[in-house]
């Protein structure tokens, strides 16, 4: 009769890693961090752009919105109910607006909650006849508020610039407070 061998039967044989597969795995972990870290580093610049596509997409539906209920009540009168805070023009069915606080209000009223946060651009840095102001120290917040003489709301992004005393190349969504067309550019 045969004797079980108890001491051997609870050992196995181990077996490791070689060095060169473990060489291998850490040559293609290297490989992929490369190539993945400098699409990480860009996602700054595109969240920004991101922020600044969707606010723009948010104030063209929302003036349509506005000039629709203008024209659903009748076309008539200063008051659209859904926008209480904002006063119509009666020439063009399109928000009132003759000042920097003025477009502050519109972006304030015209976006849900939630939206980035906005200042009128104190009177003495305010653009003219189209123009925009580059000096926005005075702005501490995503966009500065400016109305110009040829009405247009321009709506300065700040957060995507070094300087806000020197906002060149920065975003500006501009709203015609005329005709309701929303446009971007840049600084």
């Amino acid at each position: 009769m045969k004797t079980l061998n108890t001491r051997q039967m609870g050992k196995s044989s181990q077996a490791g890693f070689t060095i060169i597969e473990l060489v291998v795995v850490i040559l293609l972990l290297g490989i992929l961090a490369a190539t993945a870290l400098p699409r990480f580093i860009d996602v700054t610049d595109e969240a920004h752009a991101a922020a600044v596509d969707a606010t723009q997409g948010g104030l063209a539906t929302a003036m349509a919105l506005y000039r629709a209920e203008y024209i659903g009540l009748g076309g008539t009168g200063v008051s659209v109910p859904s926008y209480s805070s904002l006063t119509a023009s009666s020439s063009t069915g399109y928000p009132d607006v003759t000042t920097n606080a003025g477009c502050s209000s519109v972006f304030d009223n015209l976006l849900q909650g939630g939206h980035p946060t906005i200042a009128a651009v104190s009177a003495a840095v305010a653009a003219t006849s189209g123009a925009i102001a580059t000096d926005l120290s005075s702005v501490s917040t995503d966009f500065g508020a400016q109305f110009s003489s040829d009405n247009w709301c321009s709506f300065t992004y700040l957060a995507d610039v070094d300087s806000s005393a020197a906002a060149t190349g920065a975003s500006v969504i501009q709203i015609n407070t005329v005709t309701g067309d929303v446009e971007r550019r840049t600084l």
